[in-house]
């Protein structure tokens, strides 16, 4: 085990910080406030034992220890969005080519992802029971976060069928959001 704390320029540089020093077979990064269920490493070791590429693992949303949510993504979702990298326990030879492009400050899980794992030929196994909690809060949801997620799609030439929600709805009433809704609304009388 080694442990090290210095400066980082951000989450990628320190995940690929890890990903370098990382000696063993597979790779599973979490982030701070992220923990296991109790009891799971044995049924995990049980399943990467079977030496897939990627055991995808069901993750609990953890908003301040109320759990929202639970889900379970596979590399068919990718089209839509990342996968969650607290569900992926995948190998390491994903990084034998590339690491975390750091030019993502917020969505280098997304970009790594699909360059590993969409479309490819890939062992999968799954773990349907929550394995991580996973504490909401975090950059992910940012702005800034959803910016990058679209500029990986279009670079990747997916398209954006995002479906209206509650919450997009909710950010026209910003300032920038109204102004952008007005533009919307006098664009679409014009046709």
């Amino acid at each position: 085990t080694k442990w090290i704390s210095e400066p980082d320029s951000g989450i990628y540089n320190a995940m690929n910080k890890g990903i370098k020093l990382a000696t063993g077979e597979y790779l599973h990064m979490l982030n701070s406030g992220d923990f296991y269920e109790p009891n799971v490493l044995e049924d995990i070791l049980e399943k990467l034992n079977k030496k897939p590429d990627i055991l995808l693992c069901a993750i609990n949303h953890n908003n301040n220890g109320i759990i929202e949510n639970t889900e379970l993504r596979d590399p068919y979702f990718l089209k839509r969005g990342s996968m969650s990298h607290q569900g992926l326990i995948y190998s390491i030879r994903f990084h034998d080519d590339f690491l975390y492009d750091e030019k993502y400050r917020f969505a280098s899980d997304y970009d790594f992802e699909i360059k590993a794992f969409y479309n490819k030929d890939i062992k999968i196994e799954k773990r349907f029971l929550p394995t991580v909690n996973f504490l909401i809060g975090g950059i992910g949801g940012s702005s800034d976060s959803e910016r990058e997620i679209i500029e990986i799609k279009e670079k990747n030439g997916f398209r954006n069928k995002d479906k209206l929600t509650p919450k997009k709805i909710l950010k026209w009433f910003t300032p920038f959001g109204i102004l952008e809704l007005l533009s919307f609304i006098r664009h679409a009388k014009r046709k």
